[in-house]
């Protein structure tokens, strides 16, 4: 089969007008002018997509899809902590089925709106098992909490374990390692999980630097979170330190793990991470709803730090699941904040940056012969020179999205 479009664009290299898509057995074999590639395919194995531009699919960093339902179920507040009190006793409500709806909801919400391949963060590892199988690319990201050290006995690592190995080995699904946040854990947790990373080559993920509490429960010993923590878990390692710091010391930063968020950091943050050529993933809409301080894009980028954009959930976010869970919200909302960023750099954080970020370079985010054949078409107006900006810019959903080489959503040809 060979889709065709007005351009194509591999991401990876420049667009190409009158471009087309060479797709066999769900795999790309060629990306080519479509005069250099129209005899390889059957005349009634062409599909025209007309006045469009066919990309990658997108690649979503980081989204917590279980919390789809909670869209609008909790108050937006300037305190962090309040938040966390409000999701934990919201969860509480919540029947095991009625996570499971609220995955398959987000997840089917972010099929629609492009994209392909998501890290998503699942919080009842217990229900992994019941996971139905999606027509999107799903890394499985099992969380880990764990406040006190006496929760970190061999028994806890094993279940822990034996829940990544029911992602690869019963589900097929890629698994990676998601300790919530450094104070939702215990450094014994942080350590385990930076050895099975290492000995399973596993991508780590962790909420980190994300609020000021939680920057003020580490520098100062003080704040909403740590007033709250403080009789939950020990406060041995808060003082005098970072977040980011305070993870390096139990050993978990790598460029194999990704930090969600990191809104707070210090110019030696910011220096170590661009040693350790970590991965940082920025979620705008998460950052207006909190009100949190400026993302450091610009000093970020300077030290060779690869961003990814992620959705995070409807529960952070003030806008609806359609939107939220949309990275092209989630783009146009960055390129609002950061208007000198070439809005070819902001595409790339949606498509070669999360899949190098995930081990999937060479067959996500990019079309490229090898690669799998999951591409989205979007009407085009533009002309070359105005291409990136309009994707940055586009509204609604696609107009044909293809996963492995089957259709998700029909061609308007």
């Amino acid at each position: 089969m060979i889709i065709r479009a007005k351009y194509v664009w591999p991401v990876c290299l420049p667009p190409i007008e009158d471009g087309g898509v060479l797709v066999h057995r769900g795999i790309i074999h060629r990306v080519a002018p479509f005069r250099d590639i129209r005899t390889e395919a059957h005349e009634d194995d062409v599909v025209d997509l007309g006045e469009s531009i066919i990309i990658p699919g997108l690649v979503d960093a980081h989204c917590h899809t279980d919390y789809t339902y909670m869209s609008g179920r909790l108050k937006r507040t300037s305190s962090f902590t309040a938040w966390i009190q409000q999701i934990i006793n919201e969860k509480k409500t919540w029947t095991d089925s009625k996570f499971i709806e609220s995955r398959e909801t987000g997840l089917q919400i972010s099929l629609e709106n492009g994209t392909t391949t998501i890290a998503d963060t699942f919080s009842q590892t217990q229900l992994i098992r019941h996971i139905r199988p999606v027509s999107l690319r799903t890394l499985i990201f099992p969380e880990l909490i764990g406040l006190v050290s006496s929760d970190t006995t061999a028994e806890f690592f094993n279940r822990y374990t034996s829940v990544l190995d029911e992602v690869e080995y019963s589900l097929g699904l890629q698994a990676g390692l998601a300790p919530h946040s450094l104070f939702s854990t215990t450094p014994e947790i942080l350590r385990f999980c930076a050895a099975n990373a290492a000995a399973a080559n596993r991508v780590t993920s962790i909420h980190a630097a994300e609020s000021k509490d939680e920057f003020l429960m580490y520098h100062n010993r003080s704040g909403d979170l740590f007033e709250w923590l403080q009789d939950r878990r020990s406060m041995d390692d808060c003082g005098d330190t970072t977040p980011i710091r305070a993870l390096f010391k139990c050993g978990i930063l790598s460029s194999n793990c990704l930090l969600i968020h990191a809104n707070y950091l210090t110019v030696d943050d910011l220096n170590l991470l661009g040693e350790i050529r970590s991965v940082i993933v920025h979620c705008p809409c998460s950052q207006a709803f909190f009100g949190h301080k400026r993302f450091l894009y610009d000093e970020i980028n300077k030290r060779g730090i690869s961003v990814c954009l992620g959705t995070d959930s409807p529960a952070s976010s003030s806008l609806t699941p359609e939107s939220s869970l949309s990275l092209f919200t989630q783009m146009r909302l960055f390129s609002d904040n950061y208007p000198g960023i070439e809005p070819e750099e902001i595409i790339r954080m949606t498509t070669l940056n999360p899949a190098r970020a995930l081990g999937l370079n060479g067959v996500k985010g990019e079309l490229t012969p090898g690669a799998h054949a999951d591409m989205i078409a979007l009407p085009i107006t533009a002309n070359m020179a105005g291409l990136y900006e309009e994707i940055v810019n586009f509204t609604g959903k696609p107009s044909a999205v293809m996963v492995g080489g089957h259709w998700t959503s029909t061609p308007e040809k």
